[in-house]
């Protein structure tokens, strides 16, 4: 009886100012039980001390050192370093269990149409301590048709717990060199892979997830590029796509507002002027890509932010308005700079007047939302604010609120 082959596996880390966590990486690694295996460290340009750990581990791994070039460009140096039949990429911050290699091996040789394997996966933070939780909810955890790939947030493959054939990597392209920064260039590739290979799903915990929120807005850098790549796909363009193509909408839109509401958490709920030239831009743009239906279908549209005065509070409402679809239906009138309603609103809602999600987001600003409530002519922002009186009132009426509501 013969015994199954044994292809060579080309694990490519790469690592960019991993000095907390790469050597972890490379650990697991190196503890792989497949044995036919070549590790490939790729560093890209880090600026901390990563390469010299790296160059700690000498012969037991091949160390490409290169000039800090993106995260794509890294990848592809690293598959073009590639001696393997199949292709094992792994994130130096990210770890493997010690038979990871050898579980996807057997799922490729078993079957020669899969061109990839991936598996499940725990989340663990920086300090590699897990959080007891996997992003892939129960009607994820299946091989991917190239619709749920487009379809699917979060989206269901992770390289570092994916394996490829190399052949099938050269022949779709390898990474998309205009993904610098890390965001979307996975999804870009798996779906142009999925164009011409089956996948299979392995329901077994492969290894963990370096999970941190607050590099999770970066992804931005790339989601319009994303966004057009994809649009103009023909697949998608085809008439009989019309629902996947809403959907797509609808997701591209729900990526905006999951990333843009974390980054108004990271910035403890205060928005610049920056904050909100980039959403306004984002909805701009994505309005001219995808026509009228991005607000048939989403419910969302640009603002002219000329026709505000864009003191702290009302930075943090026409934030709110533009991540929700039902301000912008509720009230329309905000679009021709007339704030009034949406600060009754506001102030009803850090009141706790009814249940809203963005409560917490609004206490913060509750003093100044009240007394722009309590004004029956709302006058200008700017002036309200630069009065000598509106500032000496406010002690005042914090101090009269705690005392009749007990705050």
């Amino acid at each position: 009886m013969s015994k199954p082959r044994s292809p060579l596996v080309s694990v490519i880390v790469t690592v960019y100012n991993g000095q907390e966590t790469a050597c972890r990486a490379v650990d697991s690694a190196l503890k792989q039980t497949y044995l036919e295996r070549e590790i490939i460290v790729v560093d890209d340009g880090s600026t901390d001390s990563s390469l010299e750990l790296l160059r700690g581990y000498g012969r037991r791994i091949q160390l490409i050192p290169q000039k800090h070039r993106g995260i794509s460009i890294t990848r592809n140096t690293g598959l073009s370093a590639a001696n393997g039949e199949y292709i094992a990429f792994l994130d130096c911050d990210d770890t493997w269990i010690p038979e990871k290699l050898q579980l996807q091996v057997e799922i490729l040789n078993k079957y020669p149409s899969v061109g990839l394997t991936s598996g499940n996966f725990e989340v663990i933070n920086k300090k590699g301590e897990k959080l007891g939780s996997t992003p892939l909810s129960s009607n994820l955890r299946h091989s991917p048709s190239w619709e749920d790939i487009l379809r699917w947030n979060p989206p269901p493959l992770i390289p570092s717990f994916s394996m490829w054939r190399k052949e099938l990597m050269t022949k779709s392209g390898g990474f998309d060199t205009d993904f610098i920064t890390p965001g979307y260039e996975d999804r870009d590739f798996f779906l142009r892979l999925r164009e011409i290979t089956d996948f299979h799903y392995l329901d077994v915990s492969l290894g963990n997830y370096s999970f941190d929120e607050a590099r999770t807005p970066r992804w931005l850098a790339n989601l319009l590029l994303y966004a057009r790549k994809q649009w103009n796909n023909p697949r998608l363009q085809t008439q009989a796509n019309d629902k996947l193509r809403d959907d797509f909408v609808r997701i591209c839109a729900s990526n905006l507002q999951m990333m843009m509401t974390l980054l108004l958490k990271l910035e403890q709920n205060k928005v610049s002027k920056e904050m909100l030239d980039r959403l306004n831009g984002f909805h701009d743009s994505f309005k001219n890509l995808f026509g009228d239906s991005y607000k048939r279908v989403t419910g969302l549209e640009p603002i002219d932010l000329n026709r505000y005065e864009l003191l702290p509070v009302s930075s943090v409402l026409l934030f709110l308005y533009l991540i929700r679809s039902d301000l912008q239906i509720l009230y329309p009138e905000v679009r021709t700079g007339d704030l009034h309603r949406l600060i009754v609103w506001g102030a009803s809602v850090a009141r706790g007047d009814y249940k809203d999600g963005d409560r917490q987001i609004l206490l913060a600003y509750d003093d100044e939302l009240d007394l722009l409530r309590g004004s029956t002519a709302l006058p200008d922002l700017r002036q309200l604010w630069s009065h000598p009186i509106a500032y000496g009132l406010m002690p005042i009426w914090r101090m009269i609120r705690r005392m009749l509501f007990k705050e």
